[in-house]
């Protein structure tokens, strides 16, 4: 994998206080855009990650070792794709009106979207995701 990193010319990094910030992932775009695509295809996180982190798209050899950091970038890449507002709330304490105000969503939007009623957009919440986590990890 870092072979492959270094060939497209990116760095082999990931924001150690919270996976979910992909800073600059160490994939080219389209490695990247599969990899999330392929989440939605499974509806188990370790059976995503084990399934995924042997997968050509590496180019490692047969025998090789799978890297620590693959395996956590393979589960903050579910967990990015998996997550719901109703999660992202819990996660970083919001309540409804507080998310809602946040990204200046309609609070009743919000609220079908917490209750199940109606199912965010994945653009939205994937945006929302990684925002929160940069918020985070600036505080520290």
């Amino acid at each position: 994998a870092r072979r492959h990193a270094e060939r497209f010319g990116e760095t082999w990094e990931m924001d150690k206080r919270n996976p979910l910030l992909l800073r600059r992932a160490m994939l080219d775009p389209h490695t990247r855009d599969y990899l999330r695509a392929a989440s939605y295809c499974f509806s188990d996180r370790e059976t995503f990650i084990a399934d995924l982190s042997r997968d050509v798209v590496w180019l490692d050899p047969d025998d090789a070792d799978i890297p620590a950091d693959r395996l956590t970038l393979l589960g903050s890449i579910y967990d990015l794709t998996h997550a719901t507002v109703r999660g992202l709330c819990k996660q970083y304490s919001l309540s409804h009106a507080q998310f809602a105000a946040r990204f200046c969503i309609p609070l009743r939007t919000v609220d079908n979207w917490c209750t199940g009623e109606r199912k965010a957009p994945a653009y939205v919440v994937a945006m929302a995701a990684e925002l929160l986590a940069a918020d985070e990890a600036a505080r520290w």
